[in-house]
């Protein structure tokens, strides 16, 4: 279902999780990984992440954004081709008429708990993929 995956790397609590739950969504679906690092002081963190999911046998790109603005994101998502953005904070309402895929809004609520949202593509959601959807979600725990 999710072939092309687009993971948000940003200054967030939540980062280990967005990356953990991209990680388990791209090994349910074969699918592909792009880090896009969007810190402000970015390190190797993408390079280490990158070597991590290598590992588990996941193609993973690494793209730089010259801007780190939202619309340079959705703009990277586009050419990238991506089915599936997972970031850690809601991208601004003005924007989901132009979004090119779903995105998974993953976050850290306390110590050992997430909550995630999906925001589905228009056009996407039948009822077989949200089926598919709903069995990914409940292979991330919530811990």
């Amino acid at each position: 279902m999710f072939r092309r995956i687009l993971v948000v790397l940003e200054d967030a609590p939540s980062q280990h999780c967005v990356f953990n739950t991209a990680l388990r969504f791209a090994r349910a679906n074969q699918a592909q990984l792009c880090l896009v690092d969007l810190r402000t002081n970015p390190a190797a963190i993408a390079h280490s992440l990158a070597e991590m999911a290598i590992g588990l046998g996941i193609q993973v790109d690494i793209s730089e954004l010259s801007e780190k603005t939202e619309q340079a994101l959705i703009r990277t998502a586009r050419n990238w081709y991506a089915d599936l953005i997972v970031i850690g904070h809601a991208l601004h309402p003005t924007l989901s008429p132009i979004l090119p895929c779903t995105v998974l809004i993953v976050q850290q609520e306390q110590e050992h708990t997430i909550s995630m949202t999906m925001q589905l593509k228009p056009q996407v959601p039948d009822v077989a993929v949200r089926n598919r959807l709903e069995r990914l979600l409940d292979l991330t725990p919530s811990s």
